[in-house]
């Protein structure tokens, strides 16, 4: 043994050494990483295992006055398949040709191509896919990447007031703009951990910062009113090929805007395939000559002076007035002797402008500020014009008289909406708005807000008067509703095109108040160049205005007709359209509505089959019970739990809704 040592004695004590320093230098190795540059090694190994990623809150969900979601962040989906590898094409055409109503030949044309990446369907919501998802395992080479995204379940209804957000979730006009920074989330830094195979997963051993989603904000837009307005701006420009149109209807005695549409509209989940024109909402960004719709300021002006009574007759020169440097202004038939009244009533120019001359420019120009024409209302949308109302040192000699005939100036839809809700709320010029609430906020606590007083209850009185005469023997005759009472004014404004007045493009207008007697709704439409011969406001927008009221009637309401003909003033009822029990007594003979109301102990589900989405909210809510629509649109036609069921076991009830139309 010892010969064996002695013969690799130096191959040992070579190899022992060897070891001992290799040792020695292990360790002093060990030592540097972990005393002298364990900090340094530390921090460089945790950057290459762990990744910083900017993550946003969910952006807030934008609702109408009821509830009903407008704007929503949901998760979509793409689907695709990589053609180069093996995949179940019978199964995925299936599939798909089923769920999005596409023929098959739309996906045989797609699976024929060969990519790695062949896009089938993009921005699937959530609720679209979930077929395809839940079948998705099980069909083999169907692969779909998933992204949380901006969803407009509504599609095109208020569009143009809701805006939509782009590809860099920015809001982009309307809502989504103006409150682009309250809706959003809040937006930080999250540490993920990197596997060898690059997979990230979100950090559990490092401290994560709390990310807040956006605030929620509720509108003052009530869909079922925004639905009829919208679908009739839409019958009438396919009626009179006109290029566009926009209306509004509020409360005129809060300055809720209950609905604001243009049309034509977009669908803001597709707004890329639509024209940027039909992004703008024209009831505010639009200014035109308002024409006669503008004779109730001059006639107010006229009225609240004293100097002025509804009695007081004009000369209205047989149809043809000659101003000062030879202009001549027509009526659309001539008059002789007119008095005040038959002057509003049948929109006589002549004798509108010869009230304007006792009154002065002065008084014209300080009443069409006080109304709130030259300047804008304030409403928390983008891109509100305030019209144009030139000052009177820029007025020449007849400037007043042609103002006061809607001439020479421009306003928005907004704008006339506003100083006719002055006439129907006795007298109040109020500020419009159109959120009710942001967040837990409320906004509409701080509402209604009166700018100012401009007329008294007398003159505003004597204008409804009127505008119901509009309607029942005036210009604005196609505008009548038998046994409703609405009043408005027709408006029939020639453009304004390379510097002169068209004699072939017109603005229709007609602003309207209903019910006259206790007025719930102000409605303003305006049409712009419906086709020749339609271009009379009496013939568009008159039409369109009675349209509106029709459904509301039909849709909202439960009219019941009218079968008293004793004379009306001997007839005590219920004001049109009321939902408290209040009597007065009409001036002519009215259908009544009434709203069934159901007693809180009410012991059974109430049978919904038939009723508005607002009927049957307004039911629900008397019981203490919360409803899940399916549709918004026209009357219930199926509900669960099944009407009569015991209420103590339900907390909701769903509900589903179908139009005829």
């Amino acid at each position: 043994m010892n010969s064996l040592y002695s013969q690799y004695r130096s191959r040992i004590q070579f190899l022992v050494g060897t070891v001992g320093v290799l040792t020695i230098i292990l360790w002093g190795e060990i030592f540097s990483i972990q005393v002298i540059h364990g900090n340094e090694i530390g921090i460089d190994a945790r950057k290459t295992t762990i990744v910083h990623r900017t993550e946003e809150g969910n952006r807030g969900t934008i609702y109408d006055r009821n509830g009903v979601e407008l704007a929503q962040t949901i998760k979509k989906y793409d689907f695709w398949v990589n053609t180069n590898k093996p995949f179940d094409k019978s199964r995925i055409i299936n599939l798909f040709s089923d769920v999005f109503n596409k023929p098959a030949s739309t996906y045989i044309n797609l699976l024929s191509r060969r990519g790695s990446y062949i896009s089938l369907e993009r921005n699937v919501p959530a609720p679209d896919a979930k077929a395809i998802i839940d079948e998705i395992r099980y069909i083999e080479g169907l692969q779909e990447d998933s992204a949380i995204k901006r969803y407009y379940p509504q599609h095109q209804l208020a569009a143009q007031v809701i805006g939509y957000v782009d590809q860099n979730s920015a809001g982009q006009f309307g809502i989504e703009s103006q409150f682009n920074s309250i809706l959003q989330g809040g937006k930080g830094s999250i540490a993920f951990n990197r596997s060898a195979s690059g997979k990230l997963t979100r950090a559990m051993t490092v401290k994560q910062p709390i990310i807040a989603d956006g605030k929620d904000v509720s509108l003052t837009i009530d869909l079922e009113l925004q639905s009829i307005l919208q679908s009739e701006l839409k019958k009438s420009v396919a009626r009179t090929k006109a290029k566009t149109a926009n209306g509004i209807i509020l409360d005129p005695y809060s300055g809720e805007i209950l609905a604001m549409a243009t049309y034509p509209d977009f669908n803001p989940n597709e707004y890329d395939k639509y024209p940027i024109e039909t992004y703008k909402n024209r009831a505010i960004s639009d200014a035109y000559e308002p024409g006669s719709t503008y004779k109730i300021i001059n006639t107010a002006a006229s009225l609240e002076s004293g100097v002025i009574s509804v009695a007081d007759t004009f000369f209205c020169e047989n149809g043809e007035y000659k101003l000062p440097r030879g202009k001549i202004v027509h009526d659309h038939e001539p008059h002789a002797e007119m008095s005040v009244e038959d002057i509003f009533v049948h929109s006589s120019n002549i004798g509108i402008m010869k009230m304007a001359e006792i009154l002065g420019d002065n008084i014209i120009y300080d009443t069409s500020r006080k109304f709130g024409f030259g300047m804008t209302s304030g409403i928390r949308l983008p891109s509100e014009t305030s019209g144009k109302l030139r000052t009177l040192k820029h007025w020449s000699g007849i400037s007043g008289r042609m103002v006061s005939i809607g001439q020479e100036l421009s306003s928005s839809t907004l704008q006339i909406a506003m100083a006719y809700s002055t006439i129907a709320n006795g007298g109040f010029l109020i500020k419009p708005y159109i959120v009710r609430s942001i967040g837990d906020t409320k906004i509409d606590y701080n509402y209604p807000k009166v700018i100012r007083k401009i007329i008294s209850t007398k003159t505003s009185k004597q204008i409804l008067s009127m505008l119901e005469e509009v309607v029942v023997s005036g210009t604005g005759t196609k505008a009548y509703i038998p046994g409703f009472r609405v009043g408005g004014k027709t408006g029939t404004a020639e453009k304004f095109i390379d510097g002169s007045y068209s004699k072939r493009y017109f603005i229709s207008s007609f602003a309207s108040i209903f019910p006259i007697d206790d007025p719930k709704y102000v409605c303003v439409v305006s049409v712009d160049s419906p086709v020749y011969g339609l271009h009379w406001g009496n013939e568009t927008a008159a039409p369109l205005v009675k349209g509106i009221y029709s459904r509301i009637i039909n849709d909202l309401e439960e009219p019941i007709p009218f079968d008293d003909w004793r004379d009306p003033t001997e007839i005590e009822s219920e004001p049109l359209l009321a939902v408290v029990d209040e009597t007065v007594e009409p001036a002519i003979p009215t259908l009544h509505t009434q709203t069934k109301r159901y007693i809180n102990n009410m012991e059974q589900v109430p049978d919904f089959i038939g009723k508005t989405l607002k009927q049957a909210i307004r039911v629900a809510n008397d019981v203490g019970l919360s409803i899940d629509p399916v549709g918004f649109r026209g009357r219930v036609v199926w509900q669960s739990p099944r009407p009569g069921t015991e209420l103590k076991s339900c907390k909701s009830c769903k509900i589903k809704l179908e139009s005829n139309s």
